[in-house]
């Protein structure tokens, strides 16, 4: 609801326990680039870990908090040229 507030353009998804086509469906298309899922609930406990495992299959973004959702569109606004890429902190902190 924050984003749709902010004027940004949402698609809502069925929850998985609603049917389909659900978020699993549409990672599986190729329709989705980076999710933000920030779950309430014992139900949105239970999809979070099935959309988490999906993601990082599928190697697709996923932010689990507001403020890392926060950190992400600022990063992206410092230089919208950068082609941003997943890392690991390991991988990122490596020392050669």
């Amino acid at each position: 609801m924050a984003l749709e507030n902010a004027g940004i353009p949402v698609t809502r998804i069925k929850k998985l326990a609603e049917g389909q086509p659900n978020l699993v469906d549409y990672l599986k298309n190729g329709d989705v680039d980076l999710i933000i899922n920030t779950p309430m609930g014992k139900g949105g406990r239970t999809d979070e870990g099935k959309i988490r495992a999906s993601a990082v299959q599928l190697g697709i973004s996923c932010i689990t908090t507001i403020q890392a959702a926060e950190a992400a569109v600022l990063a992206m606004e410092a230089d919208p040229s950068l082609q941003l890429e997943v890392v690991s902190l390991q991988e990122r902190f490596a020392t050669p």
